[in-house]
C-alpha cells in the first residue's frame, strides 16, 4: 500500500470500526499501522476510553492493470485443495518426528 491508500484505510476505519468493549469511535490518532505489503495493512486500535486495544487487517483492492494481470499470472503457487489437506493430514499421521530427515529427501529428490 502506497501512502495514499495507507491514508484511506485509516479514514475508512475511522467510519466503519468501534471499539468492541465501549464502543466509541476511533480518532486518527488512535490507529497505528503496524505493518504494510502491496495491498494489506495490519494495525492496532487503541481505545482512549477504556485502553481496549483490536489488532485488523485492512486490504486495498486495485481493479488489476495489464500488467499487474501478467505479473499475477505468472505466479507458480496455487489454492490449497481438499487433496492437499488430506495428503499433509495422512503424512502426519506417519510421521515419525524427524523433520530433517524429510528435508534431506526432499532435497535429494528436488520435490520442493
Amino acid at each position: 500500500m502506497n501512502f495514499l491508500e495507507i491514508k484511506d484505510a485509516i479514514k475508512y476505519l475511522q467510519k466503519t470500526c468501534k471499539c468492541q468493549k465501549c464502543s466509541r469511535k476511533y480518532k486518527q490518532a488512535d490507529i497505528y499501522i503496524m505493518a504494510a505489503a502491496k495491498q494489506e495493512a495490519v494495525a492496532e486500535l487503541k481505545c482512549r476510553a477504556c485502553k481496549f486495544s483490536t489488532i485488523v487487517t485492512v486490504s486495498h483492492e486495485k481493479e488489476l492493470s495489464a500488467q499487474n494481470y501478467l505479473e499475477d499470472a505468472s505466479r507458480t503457487h496455487r489454492k490449497v485443495t481438499p487433496n492437499d489437506v488430506l495428503d499433509v493430514k495422512n503424512f502426519l499421521n506417519n510421521f515419525d518426528g524427524d523433520l530433517s530427515e524429510v528435508l534431506n529427501q526432499n532435497n535429494n529428490e528436488k520435490n520442493y
